[in-house]
């Protein structure tokens, strides 16, 4: 810390950290790596409409003819206007607005209304374990449904069966006399245990 701060007391090392420092800026502003996206961009769509000849034009109109301009205005303002007189658009801004007036203005309404907020928050959650928790056990009652079925459980058992069949003509002759024999010493073993 102490030789940082002496460092940056001394008018000599601090003059000749930033003269690398404004080198190193200056070389940044040119290269195109480090330049911003959005001064890059505009820089471009600016230049695009330069040389757009119908956008030269169409300021050149808004310069020679102020009433086109006007009449533009105003077209943007009526159709701004079309989106204000939507009643639901409204009445959702009249409500944000009067709730954010509320709070500001009241603060005992806004902290009462912070807890309510909280508190239907937390009975959403509980709502949503609940739904969750009824989703889960009306899947397990599905399956098991399901697997109690005879049909079911006959289909399930001919798909497994053909699952087996088509991985046995897969193998190659070692592993079926290995199969044959796991197979073999199974049956023994559960015999044994019967």
């Amino acid at each position: 810390m102490e030789p940082r701060m002496a460092r940056r007391e001394d008018p000599e090392d601090r003059r000749r950290e930033q003269v690398p420092n404004a080198a190193e800026n200056a070389t940044r502003t040119t290269d195109p790596d480090y330049r911003i996206p959005e001064p890059i961009r505009d820089m471009e769509a600016h230049a695009i409409r330069r040389e757009d000849p119908e956008e030269r034009q169409r300021d050149k109109d808004h310069r020679q003819h102020p009433e086109e301009h006007v009449r533009e205005h105003e077209r943007n303002t009526e159709e701004h206007l079309q989106r204000r007189r939507n009643p639901e658009d409204r009445q959702r801004e009249r409500e944000r607005d009067a709730n954010s007036r509320r709070a500001t203005r009241n603060p005992i309404a806004r902290s009462q209304e912070q807890r309510m907020n909280t508190s239907q928050r937390r009975e959403t959650r509980k709502q949503r374990r609940i739904r969750l928790e009824q989703i889960r056990q009306m899947a397990e009652d599905r399956i098991i449904n399901f697997r109690m079925d005879p049909q079911n459980r006959l289909d399930a058992s001919q798909r497994q069966s053909q699952r087996n069949m088509d991985a046995r003509a897969q193998l190659s002759e070692d592993e079926m006399k290995q199969e044959r024999a796991q197979q073999r010493h199974r049956i023994r073993s559960s015999a044994r245990f019967a």
